[in-house]
């Protein structure tokens, strides 16, 4: 799903770039007709004369401050500099997260705008120390997905496809404003009483909106910022999403942060030093709202609000995070919880119906699909999207499908907070996947031997909960995702799991006496008791008994023997009784051959 640009306003949510010549009468003009027919804010530039590469700032402005950019890539698109420092612009924009490009190539072929051929080969014949940006831009936009004039029946069924496309991204980008239904209200009173939005002080006040990826950590902070901006005249600025402007390092971000605040002054030759102390000195005499979305690393809070003492008397500063640890002690902290069932369902309604009755037919499978969502607002919202106008019989097919496996963008969402462990936090996160959710913290810690820090650690980003009585609980959508990256590791083998936990897997590895296992190892002192000769039981599966360090060759654990005959009792072997289940591979052979040596 496209993110919504960062760190700007939107005055538009379509920017057009074309080469007025090729375009302006025919594809262009439709184009635009269609857009405004649908509700579109859209900008074109009406001027026909183009002078130079110095695109006028008005459309630099507006280039800026647009959602999207559709860029309309005809024959004679290369020989004019000016579109060629448009779309140099707008493809540095994509590059920054703050545009979402849709090309269309109009009549030429993608292979000669990406290699320069025929017209685009005119490239060299401008004068310009730009044009090394322009070809690298040039082939940017023609290695990003794009409709083709000729792959299309005609214009008018590539115009209805592009806007199609725009206007079903748009509705994916929109915040749920779903006022009460989703509970906005309380989290505005929550926010606001945190912050003392009645300014009864003129102390600076921080607060940390905390949860797990997905939950709407951003939505609620923006609707606090959209309803209480007014209080703070210009002095106010939104910085969405900044982990994922981390390769352009502190100082950007602190750029960004004063140009927003003060206005259009030049801080091109700030270091990261002075920057923090530009910060300090300029906004100590302002009263200013901040919101620092989306910190996943504490250099982005150092560089931009390290302490309450640098803004001015009334500031108001909201980060939000899924690290509870990056928030220092004068920040309050806000924990999102996830939406309940009934709410849950309204929502998903509302988005997969945009609004409208739903059908007594989608009745059960609209239940079914908001509880695999377990109150987590953008599963909601994805599994909403993706269901929008499908038949009942795709329904079913789907929910099976996302029991099975996570949606894509679901994935990829989810994954971003694992990847963002260390080492040992993925190992004990998989452990705790595909093992050890919903079983006492005590005991899962000294299995894994990490003590309270490695447990700690997943509560603090949001990716397991510790009950009131102690047990472990992460949500379903994140142990599926687990589930999914042990297998995707494998190449689907259960042989090569790290982790078994299924106990038809846990059934073939045995009976194919497989001995290329690469599970993790975890850690115990396991006693191996002999086993009775039973056919219908494996031995080299143990009971597990009490812990201590385990050799490599013990790589999962048996809490009870798998039967390999067929026509075991299967309820024998259900997924509960296998709770903690291992293979070993030679294990018994090893401890023998170890205790014989001298």
């Amino acid at each position: 799903m496209p993110s919504s640009p960062s760190l700007r306003g939107v005055n538009y949510d379509v920017f057009l770039s074309f080469r007025g010549a090729d375009t302006r009468k025919n594809i262009i003009s439709h184009l635009h007709k269609e857009l405004l027919r649908q509700g579109i804010r859209t900008f074109k530039d009406d001027r026909t004369l183009e002078m130079g590469d110095c695109v006028p700032r008005r459309l630099r402005e507006a280039i800026k401050t647009s959602r999207f950019a559709i860029v309309v890539i005809s024959k004679n698109y290369g020989t004019s500099s000016w579109c060629l420092e448009e779309l140099r612009m707008i493809m540095k924009l994509e590059l920054d997260k703050k545009i979402v490009v849709i090309p269309v190539f109009y009549d030429v072929d993608i292979s000669d705008v990406r290699n320069h051929r025929r017209s685009f080969a005119l490239i060299y014949h401008h004068q310009s120390p730009k044009i090394p940006s322009w070809k690298e831009a040039l082939q940017r936009i023609a290695n990003t997905q794009a409709t083709e004039s000729r792959k299309c029946k005609d214009d008018a069924t590539m115009v209805e496809g592009v806007v199609e496309r725009v206007s079903n991204m748009l509705l994916s980008m929109l915040p749920m404003d779903i006022g009460d239904i989703v509970g906005m209200e309380a989290h505005m009173q929550q926010i606001e009483h945190l912050l003392d939005m009645d300014f009864t002080t003129n102390e600076v006040r921080m607060v940390g909106i905390w949860g797990m990826v997905g939950i709407g950590k951003t939505t609620i902070a923006k609707n606090f910022y959209e309803k209480h901006k007014h209080h703070f005249k210009t002095h106010h600025c939104f910085m969405e999403g900044v982990s994922s402007l981390k390769k352009h390092g502190p100082l950007f971000l602190q750029k960004q942060l004063l140009s927003n605040i003060l206005g259009k002054e030049d801080f091109k030759s700030l270091s990261l030093g002075q920057g923090a102390t530009c910060i300090q000195s300029r906004l100590v005499n302002l009263k200013s709202l901040i919101v620092i979305d989306d910190v996943d690393d504490v250099k982005q809070l150092d560089a931009l609000a390290k302490e309450a003492s640098w803004f001015g008397s009334g500031s108001r500063i909201i980060i939000t995070t899924q690290d509870k640890s990056l928030l220092n002690s004068s920040c309050a902290v806000y924990k999102v919880e996830y939406v309940k069932d009934d709410k849950a369902l309204q929502i998903f309604q509302r988005i997969a119906f945009q609004g409208a009755k739903p059908p007594i037919v989608y009745k059960d499978l609209s239940i079914s699909i908001s509880e695999l969502a377990q109150g987590l607002p953008f599963a909601l919202e994805a599994f909403g999207v993706y269901l929008r106008g499908k038949s009942v019989v795709e329904w079913r097919d789907a929910l099976k499908s996302f029991e099975e496996a996570l949606p894509e963008n679901i994935m990829m969402e989810l994954r971003s907070s694992y990847d963002g462990l260390d080492k040992p936090g993925r190992r004990a996160f998989l452990h705790v996947a595909c093992l050890f959710n919903g079983e006492p913290v005590r005991r899962v810690r000294k299995l894994l031997g990490q003590g309270k820090d490695g447990m700690r650690v997943l509560e603090e980003k949001s990716l397991i909960r510790v009950s009131a009585d102690g047990r472990i609980a992460m949500h379903c959508l994140l142990e599926q995702m687990g589930k999914q990256i042990v297998r995707q590791d494998s190449d689907n083998s259960p042989a090569h799991q790290r982790i078994l936990w299924h106990h038809h897997d846990i059934r073939q590895v045995l009976a194919n006496k497989t001995e290329t296992l690469t599970v993790l190892p975890l850690k115990g002192d396991f006693e191996f008791p002999r086993f009775p000769n039973k056919p219908s039981f494996s031995t080299s599966a143990i009971y597990l008994t009490s812990f201590s360090p385990l050799s490599p060759q013990l790589l999962l654990t048996l809490a009870a023997p798998i039967p390999l005959n067929p026509s075991a009792a299967d309820s024998t072997i259900s997924e509960q009784t296998v709770a903690l289940a291992t293979v070993v591979t030679n294990v018994l052979n090893t401890s023998a051959a170890a205790s014989s040596k001298p």
